[in-house]
């Protein structure tokens, strides 16, 4: 509802019912009877102007807003929308409104604006539109049938791309492998095969030639470190009867024999310096001088000097033997744990076709059984077994290394053409191969 009071044309208190659920309200009647009243009074209330007035610069709003014979401060116009009401009063030159936030939104588009955007350019019109009518949804629309053009056209250049990509190296892989079926069938139903294969056979047998090189290897490596050691403790015996054979040399008594008078006498020397009071022989019981035995003793050890320096080299030889012989028990029975993996490795089913003709399990019936103390019958198979395995270690390198580049091809076959899968399956029309 819309109330007029001394409002332009309404000279008296006016009152306008509206059907709110109406869509469309048309005002009309001749020139001069109020329609633009009426829409004026709505701009005042809503958008707080004077309406048409608004586009005369030459009007002035106290004079011609008022009614004939009412004063500006009488103009009131009120518009109530289910229960709610609004207000507006002049106040000099000047609308001030009342009422709840926010105002109803209220458009007016005038003769003169509709002169323009008759008039207007594309783009001006499109401006003049932009205030009546929300175009933020199409703008929205717009955009996004844009950017879904633009994600569209590089999809399918990045599909095309793909497909190039992945044919020319599917082409390259057949004819590096020969081109294989080439009468009967293209590359792709190749490639098609390939890829469909199952390659876990291929895997374990890589993966168990990985596992003999490592075992030949820590073999090998054992079996140099026990041959070493086994050449030091023939070096340690070597040394240490030569320190004998020095010894038992030496003139006078036997050379040994002075070894052990010297050591005697040390210990006997020893025992004077810590006795006290010492008069009698602790031996034949005859009265002895102390400091004069303690020279005599000390008197002959200096004859016994080169006798001690050849027993210290004797004991020397014989600790140093004795340290070489535990090194080389020790990387022996290492050795032999090595060679007993090996075997079991070496003579496992998977790896049975890829031994030398002539390696028979029962030829290395020790190193496989689960207990043996024959030591010197299982340090020959070690040997043997090791010996002639790491004779064929760069025959398995070449073996493993064959499996593998199978594997990759086999890898790269898979991925090409799935791209090229892929690619057919997200556009069609871009899956024809050049």
């Amino acid at each position: 509802m819309i109330r007029l009071r001394c409002c332009r044309g309404a000279t008296n208190s006016t009152e306008i019912s509206i059907d709110k659920d109406k869509p469309f309200v048309v005002i009309y009647g001749e020139n001069g009877t109020g329609k633009s009243t009426i829409i004026d009074a709505v701009d005042m209330v809503c958008n707080g102007t004077c309406g048409s007035l608004d586009s005369r610069s030459s009007a002035l709003v106290k004079e011609h807003v008022p009614a004939i014979g009412s004063k500006a401060t009488d103009v009131e116009v009120e518009i109530v929308i289910n229960g709610a009401s609004w207000r507006a009063k002049l106040k000099g030159s000047r609308v001030v409104g009342s009422g709840p936030e926010p105002r109803p939104a209220v458009c007016i588009l005038r003769r003169s604006q509709l002169q323009r955007l008759v008039e207007a350019q594309p783009a001006a019109r499109y401006k003049e539109l932009a205030r009546f009518i929300d175009v933020t949804g199409v703008e929205a629309s717009e955009q996004a049938l844009k950017d879904a053009i633009r994600d569209a056209y590089a999809s399918a250049e990045s599909a095309s791309r793909s497909r190039q990509e992945a044919d020319g190296a599917l082409r390259t892989l057949w004819q590096a492998e020969g081109a294989p079926g080439q009468s009967s069938g293209s590359y792709l139903d190749w490639a098609a095969e390939k890829s469909a294969a199952d390659t876990n056979v291929l895997k374990d047998v890589a993966e168990q030639l990985e596992g003999l090189l490592k075992c030949i290897d820590r073999a090998v490596s054992a079996l140099d470190a026990a041959s070493k050691a086994h050449s030091e403790k023939k070096q340690r015996v070597n040394e240490r009867q030569v320190a004998l054979d020095h010894a038992d040399a030496m003139q006078g008594i036997s050379g040994l024999a002075s070894i052990g008078l010297a050591e005697l006498l040390e210990e006997v020397n020893r025992y004077i310096a810590l006795a006290t009071n010492l008069s009698l022989c602790p031996l034949c019981e005859q009265p002895v001088v102390a400091a004069d035995l303690r020279i005599e003793i000390a008197s002959r050890l200096i004859t016994l000097s080169q006798y001690r320096a050849a027993g210290q080299t004797v004991r020397n030889a014989e600790l140093a033997l004795e340290s070489a012989e535990k090194v080389a028990a020790q990387l022996r029975a290492y050795f032999v744990e090595e060679a007993v993996a090996l075997a079991l490795f070496a003579f496992s089913p998977q790896l049975d076709q890829y031994l030398p003709a002539g390696l028979h399990l029962s030829d290395y019936a020790l190193l496989t059984s689960s207990s043996s103390e024959d030591e010197k019958g299982l340090l020959k198979q070690a040997r043997l077994l090791t010996g002639c395995l790491g004779c064929k270690r760069d025959d398995f390198e070449q073996l493993r290394n064959s499996v593998q580049r199978d594997l990759s091809q086999f890898h790269a076959i898979r991925i090409q053409y799935r791209r090229l899968s892929d690619a057919a399956d997200a556009w069609p029309e871009y899956s024809g191969t050049s």
